[in-house]
């Protein structure tokens, strides 16, 4: 008998947490990225097919489908690279197995992760309360965090993959003449054929802006509206907040709605921050000395720097001027440029 569906939301692989005594595989919403909601695999002894992802949050009972998912997720992680965790979760009201799931840095480390960290977040997510037990195992990897198609097709040999929010290093070169036949309509790309990729960026699809930050394979996608993006989605009803389906996708300048312009739904407005509003929380750069510590940061310390002389840091020259223990101000009272 089904279960209780996975919690609405961007869920890592739709990976099933198993239901108990076979039945439908319960839906573990995972931790972001990839698939929305439920949809799993081999969750339970019956074997593939998860139980249905809720279709909204706070929706009572399993709902329609969720949308199945790749093996990628995020969970916000504050690094610029996925923590890849194949693990065994005991939730407080379930268990199951996530793998290819994201998983966030320990507080206070320099990158460690471990499956009580992914778990906790797979299990919250999921709506199964918090973990008990998480076991398994968490590696880095140097997959980048807009990255929407499957782990292993990053880098892996298997041709040039396209439209996937990142450029593939199996790729010759960054144009659409790079793609492999089959490597634009994988699971995961905004492309449903080669020739929907854009000429000059084989990361992204033709219809996608430059401006998006996000993966393109959320722009335009017929289904919600994605904010804090860098540019408007053209499936939201207006530009105001209001309208936010998702705020929390991997490239978005916020994992939360309530740091979203009201006025202008690409954009963040966070109170303190001084720095481009499109650096904050990129997915891609730790920006340093703007006011307010920048969650792509892997710690708030200054030895987590990746750029700070830019317009709006109190830094001038370089990340020298940073405090050390607090990345979001300087060392010296630098006047903000």
């Amino acid at each position: 008998m089904d279960g209780p569906g996975g919690a609405s939301g961007r869920g890592g692989a739709g990976q099933a947490l198993g239901g108990a005594g076979g039945g439908a595989g319960q839906a573990l919403g995972g931790a972001g990225g990839g698939g929305r909601g439920g949809s799993g695999m081999a969750g339970s002894p019956a074997g593939n097919g998860g139980s249905a992802g809720r279709g909204a949050a706070g929706a009572p009972g399993p709902g329609a489908a969720g949308e199945g998912g790749t093996s990628t997720g995020s969970g916000g992680a504050p690094e610029s690279t996925w923590q890849s965790c194949d693990c065994h979760c005991n939730c407080a009201l379930w268990e199951g197995d996530i793998s290819g799931e994201a998983c966030n840095p320990n507080a206070g480390t320099s990158g460690s992760c471990d499956c009580n960290t992914a778990c906790d977040d797979a299990c919250v997510t999921a709506g199964f309360g918090r973990v008990t037990v998480g076991t398994g195992t968490c590696a880095g990897t140097n997959v980048p965090l807009v990255w929407s198609c499957g782990l292993a097709s990053y880098g892996g040999g298997d041709g040039c993959t396209c439209g996937c929010g990142a450029h593939d290093p199996d790729c010759s070169g960054a144009s659409s003449a790079a793609c492999a036949t089959n490597g634009c309509a994988t699971a995961g790309s905004c492309a449903k054929t080669c020739a929907d990729i854009a000429g000059g960026d084989n990361a992204r699809c033709a219809d996608t802006p430059a401006g998006w930050t996000c993966s393109p394979l959320y722009y335009r996608d017929g289904s919600t509206c994605d904010c804090g993006c860098g540019a408007p989605d053209p499936d939201c009803l207006d530009t105001t907040a209001e309208a936010c389906d998702y705020c929390n996708d991997p490239g978005a300048c916020t994992t939360d709605c309530t740091d979203i312009d009201e006025l202008d739904n690409s954009t963040c407005d966070i109170p303190g921050w001084t720095c481009d509003p499109g650096a904050y929380s990129d997915g891609t750069i730790c920006d340093c000395g703007c006011g307010v510590v920048d969650p792509d940061c892997r710690n708030q310390t200054g030895a987590s720097c990746q750029r700070c002389a830019e317009t709006g840091s109190c830094a001038t020259t370089d990340c020298s001027q940073i405090d050390a223990q607090l990345n979001s101000s300087c060392v010296l009272a630098d006047a903000v440029k």
